[in-house]
């Protein structure tokens, strides 16, 4: 049954049947469920009630309009329409079409003609033609579609499978179509996809390729690689300073001087960390610097202090 789809349109939109009904003081479009590429094809919507917006039109599929989220039939690129005071309009861009007010009980009829390739676009009200609003159009998949603006707002549609039309146009138009898959959208006329070369893109390589690409390729290749060698042991005695050299030569040979110097004296349990405990000469009077730990508390200096 060919009808404006829920599926098919804004949330706002209650649906019951062939009628539609804004809830929301919003402006809110629905879509059918059914669609034309060929041959002549014909749709009406009667009002029940106008709140102050009614567009009745068609919009292209898989183009930049969608019936759900979109601002407005003929408000959007790709999108066709008139509206309540008879002006026409897509894209935002309006121009007088026929001067009328539409109130309950009227009926819009919306044509779509497809002339070769280049369909093109014809309303009625209450069975006269209105004339061609829009010519010329891309070729393509046309659906009907319908937006209503402010809550109320109340329309009954209808697409002549079940009910024949209000004001049948004449001559007579075809059967409207299901709207095909989303991978079927190749429009008439437009080169087809078959026999096109599919690129499969290459797969980033794996971290652990990228780090040991010996390994991986062993492995692609069916081989039995042996598995790597563990890393080789570090001493507890080996200077942790991996960057002390190049932020203060210094520093570091002060460090290998403390290192040597606890050598000497026999502690073979130091270990230096990345930031170790500051250490402190002291300098007696004639005397050498030597070695003062954490825990050696300095001996009382008279006069100014050998600390530095």
């Amino acid at each position: 049954m060919y009808r404006f789809s829920p599926e098919d349109s804004d949330s706002s939109i209650a649906i019951d049947g062939f009628t539609c009904c804004q809830t929301e003081a919003a402006l809110g479009t629905c879509g059918a469920n059914c669609c034309a590429s060929r041959g002549r094809h014909y749709f009406e919507v009667r009002v029940e009630k106008n709140r102050g917006g009614i567009f009745a039109g068609f919009s292209k599929i898989g183009g930049s309009f969608t019936t759900r989220g979109s601002a407005g039939l003929g408000l959007v690129n790709e999108s066709w329409a008139i509206d309540a005071m008879g002006a026409v309009g897509t894209g935002g861009q309006w121009k007088p079409y026929h001067r009328m007010k539409l109130k309950p009980g009227m009926t819009i009829g919306a044509l779509i003609e497809f002339e070769g390739s280049s369909p093109r676009i014809s309303f009625f009200c209450d069975g006269s033609p209105l004339g061609i609003a829009f010519d010329g159009l891309p070729p393509g998949y046309y659906r009907p579609s319908c937006s209503l603006k402010y809550k109320g707002t109340t329309v009954v549609s209808n697409f002549g499978q079940i009910d024949p039309f209000t004001f049948p146009p004449v001559p007579e138009v075809d059967g409207w179509e299901d709207v095909p898959s989303p991978n079927a959208l190749v429009a008439p006329g437009s080169p087809s996809t078959a026999g096109a070369t599919v690129v499969t893109p290459t797969p980033s390589p794996t971290l652990s390729a990228a780090l040991a690409p010996a390994t991986a390729a062993a492995v692609v290749a069916g081989s039995s690689a042996p598995p790597p060698a563990p890393p080789a042991a570090v001493s507890k005695r080996t200077l942790k300073q991996p960057h002390a050299e190049s932020v203060d030569p210094d520093r570091a040979a002060r460090l290998k001087a403390l290192e040597a110097e606890a050598d000497e004296r026999g502690d073979e349990g130091i270990a230096f960390a990345p930031e170790p405990a500051p250490h402190h000469r002291a300098k007696a009077a004639g005397g050498d610097a030597r070695l003062v730990t954490k825990n050696e508390k300095l001996p009382l200096l008279s006069g100014r202090s050998g600390l530095r």
